[in-house]
């Protein structure tokens, strides 16, 4: 999980951002519900992200499988975040050799009389999709 907590200093989450995940995943539930303070949930997620930092588990995302490891920056306050490593190049699909952009102009077709060929910028820099 590479993301950053809203404050733009780097990959990950510090403690207190991996709640919603640890809820979602079931883990250590009792414990979070049974914390007194936002301080205390975020010590108990910190510890044990530490306590699994560096360990390799296997993953499956759709056909494609690998190993995630749990890795931490340095300083204060650790941002914790998985460190992806698949195996095998990334499947080929038919027809996702090309990266396209969706510019949101309609599709063109070849030889229609009230067709362009993209859009028409005019004198004034504004851009219509009607030919001019």
């Amino acid at each position: 999980m590479k993301a950053q907590d809203g404050n733009g200093k780097g990959p990950g989450l510090i403690p207190s951002r991996w709640e919603p995940h640890f809820r979602k995943a079931g883990i250590q539930a009792e414990e979070i519900n049974g914390a007194r303070s936002a301080q205390a949930k975020a010590t108990l997620l910190g510890n044990f992200l530490a306590k699994n930092q560096g360990r390799e588990v296997p993953i499956q995302v759709g056909d494609r499988s690998g190993r995630a490891r749990l890795r931490a920056s340095e300083g204060r306050p650790r941002r914790y975040f998985f460190e992806i490593a698949w195996d095998g190049p990334a499947p080929a699909k038919p027809g996702t050799s090309v990266v396209g952009l969706d510019d949101g102009l309609e599709q063109v077709t070849p030889g229609d009389p009230g067709a362009t060929l993209g859009p028409r910028v005019p004198v004034d820099g504004t851009i219509s999709k009607r030919p001019l």
